[in-house]
């Protein structure tokens, strides 16, 4: 369904390493062959569609673990975008920081507008294990507890480093 949904556009596959060989297989057929088939349907379906997949992972360990088919990596590899970890962009943390705090301004949480100087410093200097997902779920949290329009430092919990290091 969501590949004749994406038609005329694009289909974004997050962590395509999780799909399954038979999965891949289809994909693969599906991608070559510009057509599918609905499940439970006889008829061919034409497809157009871009297809953009993401991993966490290096693409050729994926290739040597044997979780990614080689002729679909081959397939989708046509063009590779390497995105850096969070950790090794730190310049991209205040950006992706007001973005999550206007996100969530649409939840309700209107009154909220930046996070003190004590806060932006602590998610400056984080690891950072999780990534963007990690930045987005601490600041979902800080902004959610904050009860004025600046998010304070004691608000900022990240998983990975010890309270006492946070606050």
């Amino acid at each position: 369904g969501k590949i004749e949904h994406a038609g005329g556009g694009t289909l974004f596959l997050d962590e395509i390493e999780s799909m399954s060989p038979a999965m891949q297989v289809r994909l693969l057929r599906v991608l070559q062959e510009k057509n599918l088939q609905r499940l439970g349907g006889n008829e061919e379906i034409n497809t157009d569609f871009r297809l953009i997949g993401a991993t966490n992972t290096d693409p050729l360990e994926l290739l040597s673990s044997g979780c990614l088919r080689s002729d679909l990596y081959y397939r989708l590899s046509v063009f590779q975008i390497r995105i850096p970890s969070l950790r090794d962009r730190i310049e991209d943390i205040p950006l992706l920081t007001q973005h999550f705090i206007n996100k969530k301004k649409k939840d309700g949480r209107n009154y909220v507008r930046e996070l003190d100087r004590q806060a932006q410093k602590i998610l400056l200097s984080a690891p950072w294990l999780g990534n963007i997902r990690e930045l987005q779920n601490v600041i979902e949290r800080a902004v959610m507890l904050a009860d004025s329009d600046i998010v304070s430092a004691d608000l900022i919990h990240i998983p990975s480093i010890p309270t006492a290091v946070s606050s």
